[in-house]
């Protein structure tokens, strides 16, 4: 099975997270990172979404997502088969 991992960094884009779930099939599994930005989104296409930690702390966020290290992102960035930035 193959992977796929998306970088959100907007969170004003409704557009990018709708186009997400195309991008990936059967095959794929999908999973998402809040980065920057992207941390204030409250909905998600994949059951398999993270936030990073330090970008939470740096903006004063809260996200009900799991949190991950930037040493998380980058081991899932190299795991991954596609990885794409929106």
């Amino acid at each position: 099975m193959k992977t796929l991992l998306a970088l959100l960094s907007k969170s004003s884009n409704r557009d990018d997270v709708e186009f997400i779930p195309f991008l990936s099939n059967t095959d794929t599994v999908l999973t998402v990172i809040l980065i920057q930005e992207g941390i204030h989104l409250t909905q998600s296409p994949s059951d398999k979404t993270y936030v990073l930690e330090d970008d939470l702390t740096l903006r004063n966020g809260h996200s009900t997502f799991p949190k991950i290290s930037y040493r998380d992102m980058v081991t899932m960035i190299f795991d991954a088969d596609t990885v794409i930035a929106l």
